[in-house]
């Protein structure tokens, strides 16, 4: 439903009847329980807080479809602005760039009062200020706080935390810091779309060592809400949390909604590549809706930290693109600081997004992320720029601002995920191609393969027109090798060219072979592996779990036991209770029978 259509009286009507009716019927069920929130905009809601007790009760009223659990969720953390070319597509002086574009920052909390925010020259747009307006500008038109319920912290309810409000200042910063405002060295700096107005929505509100503000998802729920209903044209999210199930995910869920409201969502990627590997894009990054975010140095080699794809459970291919992300200078409430993560990475790309809407009004975001993923630039292993980093790490590249204002041609989808495949298996993919304007017509279509597993091969046809479908094959033979196969199909007409990334992992699962027991309740399991053969030595995911202590590779002879989840769970787990006399044994918990998952 467009966003036009949730606004329409007679949809908020019925679904605000719906809503109090669920809420007496909560009430009378369960007196305990109280309503925190009501979702309208990018979902059909409630928030509620009760006894973990009744949450069954809760889940088997009328008109409840499901119940989902509170996750928490915390931030993640002069060159910077040329590299992605945003003055090659403005002009040298950026002094218009972003004009009329509200950016909306989902994080822990704007200090409006900072120099990179001088109001100066704004004018606060019809509608505005919303919120708090003790913490609004002409130049930050939103304040809103979202304090999760029984906070205690006294800044939790205010949209500025004067103490924690560091990581959304140098996020807004980036994204949408004035034009040409001089900092403590005396050089000018700017943000990616410095005419662009700023909206605050504080979701992260909970003081948390080690972290700064953390929040929980029904209250960044209600934040991606509110910033839908106020008109923001994009929103920057860089927190996260580890991948679960997106179709348990309510902030996922809630980042698509927005996305087809018109709502573009930048989101970061995340920050543990070098603990987890690949498979380790955090949540809300693996919403298929959102441009999610990788990190880059000034030189446009590969962030150690930055994380990878695919997302771990529904095996999409993540990152869509890069931006800068190391040693990034902004604005912070004690003044100026660097910070380097996928944190920074993000505002370059919500800023950025800002551009293209302010030049193409009518994008949508699946148009705006299609130009930026399609004309990214190569991402490299290292400052000698022989090897291209991996779809899986770069997604499209490094974004060229420049180049996606003219991207010619749009791709849906944008990036191509064939999942995984087993030997003998083919699989299919349409793609289809818009004219973006000047792309219509032939092009040449090659595929460029960065790394392939064994008797894996994809192919697409040549030449393909412009508007009009595109197929991608892969074929798998019956003896391939277990592996990824990742690249780019590239379209070229010309010296123009552009480039949908694809990844495929082949996959020769072992345990799937494996005699196993069916466990059907929770309880104490005992099992023998005396006499067994090994069959897997080492696990897909996490690649490189060494910071935990753990290793990829168990050897050893196997017990396999397999469970069904039958409902909704928060979570759940295995433990070790006892072992025979020199044995060790470690636990495992894979997806669907296969050690690769």
């Amino acid at each position: 439903m467009g966003l036009r259509a949730r606004r329409s009286p007679g949809y908020l009507h019925e679904l605000e009847a719906g809503q109090a009716q669920l809420e007496r019927r909560i009430a009378a069920a369960v007196p305990s329980a109280k309503v925190r929130w009501r979702y309208r905009y990018v979902l059909d809601g409630l928030a509620v807080v009760a006894p973990r007790g009744q949450v069954q009760r809760l889940a088997a009223l009328p008109g409840v479809a499901r119940v989902y659990p509170s996750v928490e969720y915390h931030s993640l953390l002069d060159q910077s602005v040329p590299l992605i070319k945003a003055p090659t597509l403005w002009g040298p002086t950026l002094a218009t760039a972003g004009q009329g574009i509200k950016i909306g920052i989902i994080d822990d909390g704007v200090d409006q009062a900072h120099a990179f925010f001088n109001p100066a020259g704004f004018t606060i747009p019809s509608g505005f200020p919303k919120g708090n307006t003790a913490y609004t500008t002409a130049k930050v038109i939103v304040a809103r706080a979202f304090p999760p319920p029984g906070a205690t912290w006294k800044y939790a309810s205010r949209p500025f935390d004067p103490v924690n409000s560091e990581h959304a200042t140098h996020v807004a910063g980036i994204a949408a810091g004035d034009y040409n405002t001089t900092q403590r060295n005396g050089r000018p700096v700017s943000g990616v779309a410095p005419r662009a107005y700023i909206g605050n929505y504080k979701v992260l509100t909970v003081p948390t060592p080690g972290v700064g503000l953390n929040g929980n998802s029904p209250e960044i729920v209600k934040g991606i809400d509110a910033a839908v209903a106020d008109g923001m044209n994009v929103i920057n999210l860089s927190l996260g949390e580890p991948e679960i199930d997106p179709d348990r995910d309510l902030v996922v869920k809630a980042i698509n909604a927005a996305a087809d409201a018109g709502v573009v969502p930048a989101i970061a990627a995340g920050n543990d590549f070098d603990v987890f590997g690949y498979g380790s894009i955090s949540s809300p990054g693996d919403a298929a809706n959102a441009i999610t975010a990788a990190a880059v140095t000034k030189d446009a080699v590969i962030a150690d930290f930055s994380s990878a794809g695919p997302s771990g459970i529904d095996l999409g291919l993540k990152p869509d693109v890069s931006a800068p992300g190391v040693n990034i200078y902004s604005s912070v409430p004690s003044g100026w600081d660097s910070f380097s993560g996928t944190s920074m990475a993000s505002p370059h790309v919500a800023g950025g997004a800002a551009l293209l809407l302010q030049r193409h009004p009518t994008w949508t975001p699946a148009q705006v992320k299609s130009a930026l993923v399609l004309t990214g630039q190569p991402v490299w292993t290292d400052s000698t720029h022989k090897h291209e980093v991996a779809p899986t790490r770069e997604g499209g590249g490094l974004i060229d601002l420049a180049a996606a204002n003219d991207p010619l041609l749009f791709a849906s989808p944008s990036a191509a995920s064939f999942r995984f495949l087993h030997r003998g298996q083919s699989e299919t993919l349409p793609v289809t191609l818009t004219d973006a304007g000047g792309g219509a017509g032939a092009w040449t279509v090659t595929v460029q393969t960065q790394a392939a597993a064994g008797g894996a091969t994809v192919s697409a046809p040549t030449p393909t027109s412009a508007p009009g479908p595109l197929s991608l094959h892969v074929a798998v033979s019956s003896s391939a090798r277990q592996g990824d196969t990742t690249g780019f199909i590239v379209l070229s007409r010309g010296a123009v060219t552009r480039r949908i990334p694809f990844w495929l992992r082949v996959t020769v699962s072992a345990l799937s072979h494996d005699r196993h027991g069916t466990l059907v309740r929770p309880g104490l399991y005992g099992g023998n592996t005396a006499g067994r053969a090994s069959r897997v030595n080492c696990y897909r995911y996490p690649s490189d779990p060494s910071p935990l202590n753990i290793s990829p590779c168990l050897r050893g002879p196997e017990q396999v036991f397999r469970f069904r989840l039958a409902r909704p769970v928060a979570n759940f787990g295995v433990v070790v209770a006892s072992q025979a006399r020199g044995v060790r044994v470690q636990a495992r918990v894979v997806r669907a029978g296969d050690e690769n998952r």
